[in-house]
């Protein structure tokens, strides 16, 4: 049998004709302190009603309650629109609660996927985020049905409005069947899981999702086939640089081998340049020897022939 998880702020007329269905549990979050007496009343008529004390929230943590003078428009958020359908509406104090995650009632419920299973939500602004919560954490298909009380126009801060709502599950797939007119301004809308769109909402979204694979694919070939080009490209550029490299080398040792040949014919010449520059020097020094020993005998004959010529003069 299936399962109900119901959230409201401050009513309990949805909850109480919810109680007639065979579902096998109810689990009904209704944080507001005026109606605690009223739900143990109901718990222990039907024993397969579950109350919890935290308001169902998007996230768990805690957050403050706005309770109102018409207890049905009690809420999380603050009332904005619905002071138009209420002008006598005012707060009468705020308290704290806890909240619980919606995707944290989900697991810990263990629903069956299959079973006929049902989310009402009365929040009073906290709808869409909830319904969001649930999208993100892949959990809203475990509704086969969701009711959900919102105005035509917003009625609280962050409130979703019945159009806006109605887009947003049918891109879901969860058509509406009805609406239950207490309050025209106020309904409560009735959505089912259709799973014939869903499926064919399946089958688009891997019709997209392929389109969009082959078209990363097409893009991913194209710029491997541009990156081969490139890289062929740089790989011409290198081995010509390698080769104007190498042919570099070769002139380099070209050049070198040039310069020392030169240079060694320069040294060969230099040396053979000192060799004979000593050799003029000693022979240069042994003419000056052979000179100083010249002029020494010239000297000496001269002075002989000063001698002789004394001597011839003699009577």
């Amino acid at each position: 049998m299936p399962t109900l998880i119901y959230a409201a702020a401050g009513q309990l007329e949805t909850l109480k004709a919810e109680l007639k269905k065979p579902y096998t549990r109810i689990l009904a979050f209704v944080p507001h302190p005026q109606l605690q007496e009223e739900l143990q009343h109901l718990a222990k008529e039907h024993k397969h009603l579950q109350l919890r004390t935290q308001a169902l929230a998007p996230e768990s943590g805690q957050a403050s309650l706005h309770l109102m003078n018409l207890p049905a428009a009690s809420s999380l958020e603050k009332p904005t629109g619905i002071k138009r359908l209420y002008p006598n509406l005012s707060q009468q104090k705020e308290v704290p609660v806890d909240t619980l995650s919606i995707e944290q009632v989900v697991t810990e419920a263990r629903l069956d996927q299959e079973k006929d299973n049902t989310l009402i939500l009365e929040t009073n602004g906290q709808e869409e985020a909830i319904l969001q919560a649930l999208v993100n954490s892949q959990q809203l298909q475990h509704f086969k049905n969701i009711q959900v009380r919102v105005g035509q126009e917003p009625l609280f801060e962050k409130a979703a409005t019945a159009d806006g709502l109605n887009k947003f599950l049918n891109k879901r797939a969860y058509q509406q069947q009805s609406q239950k007119q207490r309050d025209p301004e106020h309904p409560l809308l009735n959505f089912k899981l259709n799973y014939q769109l869903l499926s064919d909402q399946k089958v688009k979204k891997i019709k997209t999702e392929n389109e969009a694979l082959k078209e990363e694919l097409s893009k991913a070939k194209q710029e491997r086939d541009l990156a081969q080009k490139e890289r062929d490209q740089l790989q011409q550029q290198q081995e010509k640089l390698q080769k104007e490299f190498e042919l570099a080398c070769q002139e380099k040792d070209s050049q070198l081998s040039k310069k020392e040949k030169k240079s060694k014919q320069q040294q060969e010449q230099l040396a053979e340049l000192q060799i004979r520059s000593q050799r003029l020097e000693n022979e240069n020094y042994q003419l000056n020897k052979t000179q100083e020993q010249l002029t020494q005998e010239f000297y000496k004959a001269q002075g002989q022939l000063e001698l002789l010529q004394q001597l011839i003069k003699i009577p």
